[in-house]
């Protein structure tokens, strides 16, 4: 989902929290990297990736460097927590969650 314009103000001020969907366990898990891309490069995303209770992998990605969820791969987590902050991490034009 692409923020539209003014998805740099709201990624400076952290206005842009992802959220888990549903109950999950966090499969992997990647930050620390340059978070501000904006053309399609090599850059590498970050993000969480969980596998769903009816086995379904779901990803969270393009997080801004971190603002990752403090939970480790093998934890659960629980529908309404805080995964993130949206941002530019890996291939992307600009701020928006994939």
């Amino acid at each position: 989902m692409f923020t539209g314009p003014f998805g740099w103000k709201m990624r400076n001020h952290n206005d842009l929290k992802i959220i888990a969907a549903a109950p999950n366990q966090i499969l992997f898990k990647r930050d620390g990297d340059f978070d501000r891309s904006s053309n399609f490069n090599n850059n590498v995303w970050y993000g969480i990736y969980v596998q769903n209770n009816d086995e379904r992998i779901s990803w969270y990605g393009h997080m801004k460097n971190g603002s990752t969820n403090t939970k480790n791969a093998g934890n659960m987590i629980s529908e309404g927590d805080y995964l993130g902050l949206v941002c530019s991490s890996g291939k992307a034009t600009g701020p928006f969650i994939f």
